[in-house]
Order: C-alpha cells, then structure tokens, then sequence
C-alpha cells in the first residue's frame, strides 16, 4: 500500500513536471539543433567532411580553458555553455514550488508522508536533466548521421587527439556534464523550498558565472566545462574528485531538503 502511495506520487510528479517543461524542452531543441548546425558550419570552412557524435557532444560542453587573471588576456564568458545552464536551470524553476502550494498541499494532509513527496520530487529533478541531456545526445546523433560518422570515438582529426586517450575519457565527457547538472539542479530545488524558485534561479546563475571566471573545486560549475578536465591538460579538475563531490552534494541536498521538509509549516509558509 505504502509503495503504491509513492509510485503515485511520483507517476503524477513524472507527468505533471514533464508536461509543465514542454515549451522549455522545445527550447532546449532548437538551442541543440542551432549549435549543431553551427559545429556543422566551422567543420564546413574547416573542410571536415565528417564528425562523430562525441565531437557534437564536446562543442556543446567543452565551456572555456582555466582562466588566469594574471595573464593580461581579457575574460570572455563562455555563452553557449551559460545559456545550456541557464534553459537546466529554468527546467527544474517552480514545479516543485507550484505543485507543493496547490494540490500537494491536499496529497500531504491525505496521506500526512512529506518523505514521498520530496523523494518524488528528486527523481523527478534527475529525470528532467536526463531528459534535456538525452535531447542534446539526440540532436548530436542526427547531425553527426547527416555527416556520415556515427561513433562514440572522436573523430581523427579532432584536436584532444594530440595527447593520447582511452575509452574512460568518453565516459568522463559524457559523465561530468550530467552528473554536475543534477547536482547544482538538486541545490537549486532545495534553495526553492527554503527561499523561492526566483531566489535560487538567480543564486544558481550567479554561482555559474563565478565557476567560468575561478577554477576550484568548490566552485562545481567547473565539473561541467569540458575544457577544465585534467583529462584535456588544459585545466585540473579531477575526475574522481569530481564524481565524488558531485555525489556527496547529490547526497547532501537530498538529506538536507527532507530534514527540512519534516519540519516546516506548509500551510504558513505557503
């Protein structure tokens, strides 16, 4: 009984928090599709008759090289990697909020299990940037189809091959995006319930913009720039440490959240 309570809840939150994203979704679509065709382009003048889904992936992520003040160069955000950050976060914005001050109100007094619905709303939060990232894999596979290389390997002449490299490191490219996703998008739906969803999109967005400028492992905006990897030698985020803090801030923003949601006044706060 207990479990098909919470397969309830988390159908309803899989229909309604999906739904809720159509438009958004459409946008992440066309955001893929816009620099597909522009990766497309440079390989055109470049005179690259053909690039692999990888390559596709790496263009779409692969941010902006360590920054250094010192340098004298001038910093330069890296936009395309900031506006995929900016359509995630707006992904996972206010349904959890909305839904929490409507009718799961009713569904929480009903059933009186808080845990249900904050666990539901996390699976439902992994499943949303899974989805976006899964857009982004598709659209790189189609336009790398178009091109005549669908692989996973880079191409041959793409530019990281001038170091060597194994098959971890496709893992690592496709891993470190998705991965640091969820974890800020966790963050962001906890700071949500604490505060508002407007408080924590700005927070996220602000705490993105610092990561293109310092490099640290604090900073986990870092984990998803490709170009920071150590993997590359052109930045030194390490891919363990990554992974593991990642998971601890995954971990953490679960536990957090639920300790929280026990204990607040729904119908005062709301």
């Amino acid at each position: 009984m207990k479990n098909s309570l919470f397969i309830r809840f988390l159908r309803k939150d899989l229909f309604l928090g999906l739904n809720s994203n159509k438009t958004r979704y459409f946008l992440s679509l066309l955001l893929f599709v816009y620099l597909s065709y522009m990766f497309t382009k440079e390989l055109s003048i470049a005179e690259n008759k053909a690039s692999s889904i990888t390559n596709f992936w790496f263009y779409f992520f692969q941010g902006i090289g360590v920054y250094n003040p010192s340098s004298g160069v001038p910093f330069v955000i890296p936009f395309t990697w900031i506006i995929i950050q900016v359509i995630i976060a707006l992904l996972v914005l206010n349904y959890p909020s909305r839904d929490l001050f409507t009718t799961g109100v009713q569904s929480l007094i009903r059933i009186k299990k808080r845990s249900y619905w904050w666990t539901s709303k996390c699976i439902w939060n992994f499943v949303t940037i899974i989805f976006v990232y899964l857009v982004a894999f598709i659209c790189a596979f189609i336009f790398s189809a178009f091109l005549g290389e669908i692989s996973l390997n880079f191409s041959d002449d793409f530019f990281c091959l001038q170091k060597n490299y194994n098959g971890s490191i496709i893992v690592i490219i496709y891993l470190m995006p998705v991965l640091t996703s969820i974890a800020i998008s966790m963050v962001q739906m906890l700071i949500s319930i604490l505060l508002k969803p407007i408080y924590s999109f700005v927070i996220v967005i602000c705490y993105l913009i610092v990561s293109s400028y310092y490099c640290s492992p604090i900073l986990i905006g870092n984990y998803s720039m490709l170009l920071r990897s150590s993997v590359f030698d052109i930045g030194k985020i390490n891919f363990i440490t990554a992974v593991i803090v990642d998971v601890l801030v995954i971990i953490f923003s679960a536990i957090i959240g639920l300790f929280y949601f026990n204990r607040v006044d729904i119908i005062k706060k709301g």
